[in-house]
């Protein structure tokens, strides 16, 4: 048997019989939650909120400025993009709102997303953003009376 390096060559490996293991279930929305969480730190990731699911929307009393610019100029090469709308919204057992950009777009809606996530994420500071297509029912209402942050002309 040849003993990896990071043993004592007259070592070997440790014997693991008289350590005490834990028994430790997970449901599946604990193991739902932590791959998303993974997924939220590589980037991007997917996530279905329940339909009757409670929000709070307001706008931002600190406009993120660098992470608007970063967003136009990103979305500036997509020309799928028709325009984008920024709000904060806040979830129920969320520690805080996040950014909620709502999408008015034609096409393949992961690239996109991804290109927002991409250009939005060295400005978040600390929080998420989140996004929505604007032809979906919430869409729509997240934004009526709401301007435009970027609109293809």
């Amino acid at each position: 048997m040849t003993t990896p390096p990071c043993w004592p060559e007259t070592a070997g490996p440790p014997d693991l019989s008289s350590i005490p293991l834990a028994r430790l279930t997970l449901d599946r929305d604990f193991v739902a939650h932590l791959a998303n969480q993974k997924k939220a730190r590589a980037g991007y990731s997917r996530q279905v909120i329940q339909k009757d699911t409670k929000v709070l929307l307001g706008d931002p009393a600190d406009y993120p400025q660098a992470m608007v610019d970063a967003i136009c100029l990103a979305v500036r090469e997509l020309p799928e993009v028709k325009g984008l709308y920024l709000r904060l919204m806040s979830r129920p057992g969320e520690s805080q709102p996040s950014y909620l950009v709502v999408v008015d777009h034609c096409g393949e809606q992961d690239t996109v997303f991804r290109t927002i996530a991409d250009a939005a994420r060295p400005h978040l500071g600390g929080r998420f953003v989140d996004m929505v297509p604007f032809d979906s029912d919430f869409g729509r209402t997240a934004v009526k009376d709401t301007k435009p942050f970027f609109s293809r002309s």
